[in-house]
Order: C-alpha cells, then sequence, then structure tokens
C-alpha cells in the first residue's frame, strides 16, 4: 500500500506478533478517495466568522454581495414565473448595491474588475433588461466573488469575458469612443 494519509492497520487480538514487526513501520492504510474522509468546501461564512476583523471592507461587502446574490436568484425565479417587472425590479436593486461594492475594491484588484465591469454593464445597457443568460451570469459572479473576495485579476479578468461572451458591454462607454478615435487617427 502506498504511505500517505491513513489509518495504522492493526492485528486481531490474540494474534501472535514476530519481534521484527514490531520494529518495522506499521503498514498505512491510505483514506484518500474513501467517500467519508472526502474533504468539504470551507463556506466564506465560516472561514469569516467576524470578517470586519480581517478587514473594515469584508464585512460590508460580504453582506452587500449575499444581497446582491439574492437579487439575482429572485430576478431568476421572476423571470421563469413569466414575471418581468418583478424580474427587472430585481436587477435594479443589484444594480443600486454596486456603488456600495465599489468602495470595498481595497479588497483586491479582482475584486475591482468585476464590480466595475458589473457596474458597467448596467450602464451600458441603457436600461434594457438582462437575458436569462445574462441574469444567470451576474448571479455566479457575485457569487463568485463572495466566496473568494480576494480573488486574483487574472481570473476576474476570465469571469469578466464571460460575462463579454454572454453580450455584456463590460468598459465604460468612453472606451468605445476612444478606440473610434484611434481608428480614425490610424493609431490602433
Amino acid at each position: 500500500m502506498s504511505a500517505g494519509v491513513g489509518f495504522l492497520e492493526r492485528k486481531p487480538m490474540g494474534t501472535s506478533v514476530a519481534a521484527s514487526e514490531l520494529i518495522t513501520k506499521p503498514r498505512v492504510v491510505p483514506i484518500n478517495g474513501s467517500p467519508q474522509f472526502e474533504p468539504e468546501p470551507i463556506g466564506i461564512d465560516s472561514l469569516y466568522p467576524e470578517p470586519s476583523v480581517v478587514r473594515p471592507s469584508l464585512g460590508h461587502a460580504l453582506r452587500a454581495l449575499a444581497a446582491a446574490k439574492e437579487a439575482a436568484r429572485e430576478s431568476l425565479e421572476a423571470l421563469k414565473r413569466g414575471e418581468l417587472i418583478s424580474s427587472d425590479e430585481s436587477m435594479q436593486h443589484l444594480q443600486a448595491l454596486l456603488p456600495e461594492l465599489f468602495y470595498c475594491r481595497d479588497l483586491g484588484d479582482g475584486f475591482g474588475a468585476i464590480i466595475n465591469a458589473l457596474k458597467f454593464s448596467f450602464e451600458n445597457a441603457h436600461g434594457v433588461p438582462f437575458s436569462e443568460g445574462q441574469i444567470r451570469l451576474v448571479g455566479q459572479a457575485v457569487e463568485r466573488i463572495r466566496q473568494e473576495p480576494f480573488l486574483p485579476f487574472d481570473q476576474a479578468a476570465e469571469l469578466i469575458g464571460r460575462l463579454e461572451d454572454v453580450g455584456l458591454k463590460v468598459d465604460p462607454a468612453a472606451f468605445a469612443a476612444l478606440g473610434e478615435l484611434l481608428d480614425v487617427e490610424g493609431l490602433r
């Protein structure tokens, strides 16, 4: 058997043990792959029971992200029931939380990048409601940074790319105008 994390193998009582067995290393029975010993992910609320101790903005961010996640969930449920106005109202609630979350960007570049991308996604939609796929992905992005508030920038960039893939415009509108200007001037 391979050595690793495990239990010592014991002989049944009353079985004689040779002296050489007492001197050698005990055999280890691995527990890797055993369903009763599979590690479970630690939830963010368990990991940071008092998040403000770690960083003052962390507690505020986790509470606001929980509300944003709930808003996305409510929006999807309303959409499935055919209640388009309720769905849109829930997304407006999520949008209203983004400025508060922007002030928590000291949690990291990845956190700030995702919040900015979400903020510009709403602004660039100009009031047009998000599709089911867009709402689902916004909810997933919110959940991801709630579970990983210190998300590295490169992983955040991948998530932002997925937001763009579902048709959300994640950059400031001025960037498009700047791009056009650079194209006209031949600088791009």
